[in-house]
């Protein structure tokens, strides 16, 4: 039997309409974040592979081929260096919509509250409205970067190749890596 906290599948669906009309206003920040999460994606996938390459012009102890060696590690630092843009551009459109999500829905629940009843506040403890408000509201805060979690499974699917296999790293973020 289903519990009286659990939501069923109609509340989330209602659930979930309301808070994309609180999201609506940003879309051109939700489109950003996903334009920013593709390429932080694609650019860190691909910075193993230029390493991979690089490796190539290693032969042996003293065998170096500086040559060719050194376009690789150009484009491997401009790799890491749209990489590191693109992610903190994404993080700043995802924190951009967070907040203002969270400011625009906490704005129109104390203009609700402003309405209530005297007697309702009066019948709660000291604080407990306010309190209960607050706490549903900063859930919105947990939620982070489901963009990129997207676009590395997306691309993990697209790139896949017996030669290059895809390992994950600390962050669970998948990239390619040359096999030795």
């Amino acid at each position: 039997m289903a519990g009286k906290n659990e939501m069923t599948k109609e509340s989330q669906k209602d659930t979930l309409k309301r808070v994309l009309t609180y999201i609506k206003p940003y879309r051109y920040f939700v489109w950003l974040s996903l334009l920013f999460a593709f390429v932080t994606v694609v650019t860190t996938l691909y910075a193993p592979i230029v390493t991979g390459n690089a490796i190539d012009f290693i032969v042996d102890k003293g065998q170096v081929d500086f040559t060719g060696l050194k376009p690789l590690l150009i484009r491997f630092a401009i790799v890491i260096a749209i990489t590191a843009l693109s992610q903190w551009l994404m993080s700043l459109c995802n924190n951009k919509i967070t907040y203002e999500v969270v400011k625009d829905i906490r704005t129109s629940v104390f203009e609700r509250i402003n309405h209530f009843p005297l007697k309702y506040i009066d019948n709660r403890q000291y604080g407990e409205v306010v309190s209960r408000v607050i706490n549903d509201v900063d859930q919105f805060v947990l939620i982070h970067d489901p963009f990129t979690s997207f676009w590395t499974l997306a691309l993990q699917f697209c790139m896949q190749n017996k030669d290059v296999p895809v390992m994950y790293d600390s962050t669970g973020i998948a990239k390619k890596q040359a096999v030795s």
